[in-house]
């Protein structure tokens, strides 16, 4: 783990007290109040694996029709990995 500056510490802490659910304000707003840059203070939060308080979270697919066509589109992918595969086998390799 990279060694912790007080200046790190003070970017953290800032950051860490900010609710983006409850405050108006953005990251930039963050940043600013900070006298860095919002691709500094993600930098400093990467640096030290804080988790983002903003974007998208990683979560598993909620919706059952996208999941669907999600494994659908793999399944029929995998089987044409399979064909192109005997095909090769076959006649050899595709020029």
């Amino acid at each position: 783990m990279p060694s912790m500056t007080k200046r790190d510490q003070e970017v953290i802490d800032h950051y860490t007290s900010w609710d983006p659910q409850d405050d108006e304000r953005s990251a930039d707003d963050i940043a600013t109040e900070l006298g860095i840059t919002r691709q500094r203070l993600y930098q400093v939060l990467k640096k030290h694996d804080v988790p983002l308080k903003t974007g998208r979270p990683a979560a598993p697919i909620a919706d059952p029709v996208v999941a669907e066509v999600g494994r659908a589109v793999l399944e029929q992918l995998f089987e044409a990995r399979a064909e192109l595969s005997q095909y090769r086998a076959k006649y050899g390799p595709l020029d």
